[in-house]
């Protein structure tokens, strides 16, 4: 059996191993670029709405539901969790937009 050529990717810059790498005028990892998600350049209120719709998705919930009901076939420990966890990324959703609200009022 022939051993596979094996591809060393390293950073130009850095020298780390990256698992990507990324083109320009150099081969760079993410790190060396600059680059970042998308989900991390949107803040904090955004991305607790984004956890909380996440969440109420699994959970089979329709959007402004004042009623949330444990989806069938799933283990009340479970439900118990995600309604916690949605019930905080909620709050704290609303309070982001609130601050922001504040601020955008205050500027004017």
């Amino acid at each position: 059996m022939v051993p596979l050529p094996t591809l060393d990717l390293r950073s130009a810059v850095r020298g780390a191993r990256c698992a990507v790498l990324y083109g320009g005028r150099i081969f760079t990892c993410r790190k060396c670029h600059r680059l970042t998600y998308e989900s991390q350049r949107e803040g904090r209120c955004w991305r607790m709405q984004r956890t909380a719709d996440r969440i109420r998705a699994r959970l089979g919930v329709e959007p402004r539901a004042n009623v949330i009901w444990k989806p069938f076939r799933m283990h009340q420990r479970t439900f118990d969790r995600l309604r916690g966890q949605f019930a905080r990324a909620e709050c704290e959703s609303l309070a982001g937009l609130i601050e922001l609200v504040d601020r955008l009022q205050a500027d004017t």
